[in-house]
């Protein structure tokens, strides 16, 4: 009998999935050893975020794998030990701040592909303020999933933050739709924090992909 099992994609499988479909990403370097650390100080800059790249931990803050506002290079050869121990591979990324939005997916066993959007960060497991459509949605369709959200106004530029660029919001999430549309292997994905700065960056990744187990 035919079942399926699911798996993280590896970063470096999801960034080309990412690129093939022009969604963006805040600029990431893997390393795995001292010198490829200190090429990617020089390439990114500080303050960083330094994550394990492992497949088998998804949550990877639960378990002490993510490290957050990394402002040195003396901090980041520590972290950098301290992850390795971890996991050999370790992401560094720029840190950014601006509105953190979610924009995610999965294949749904009765509608099939199905695309969510909402706030993002600690924000979505609080308020659960997320809006979805079928995959892959129109631009419009897209729109209207951002205007159903109760929290829109920190969209909007509420009480002096700067206003996110909701066109270019629609647009990714309807890329996204039109990435979990086609690449049927897909069976969930989750890009939390969207960054919403001077431009829209994903930060963060998660793809699972669907695996075919024969089993009797």
């Amino acid at each position: 009998m035919l079942k399926f099992s699911m798996s993280l994609l590896p970063y470096t499988e999801s960034r080309l999935l990412l690129e093939k479909y022009d969604l963006p990403i805040v600029a990431t370097r893997v390393v795995e050893n001292q010198q490829e650390l200190e090429e990617a100080l020089v390439e990114l800059g500080f303050p960083l975020v330094m994550k394990i790249d492992s497949e088998e931990v998804v949550h990877k803050t639960e378990q002490g794998g993510v490290r957050v506002g990394i402002g040195d290079r003396q901090e980041a050869e520590e972290v950098f030990q301290e992850l390795s121990e971890l996991h050999p591979r370790v992401l560094l990324q720029q840190q950014i701040e601006g509105e953190e939005i979610i924009i995610g997916g999965k294949r749904d066993e009765v509608f099939g592909p199905v695309v969510m959007a909402g706030l993002g960060g600690v924000l979505v497991e609080v308020y659960k303020d997320v809006a979805f459509r079928l995959a892959p949605p129109e631009k419009e369709q897209a729109r209207q999933m951002l205007e159903e959200l109760r929290g829109k106004k920190l969209l909007q530029g509420y009480r002096g933050r700067r206003p996110v660029n909701q066109d270019a919001l629609a647009e990714l999430i309807v890329k996204t739709g039109e990435l979990l549309h086609q690449e049927t292997r897909i069976q969930e994905l989750d890009f939390n924090p969207v960054i919403a700065a001077e431009e829209l960056l994903i930060c963060d990744v998660k793809i699972m992909v669907s695996q075919e187990n024969l089993n009797e």
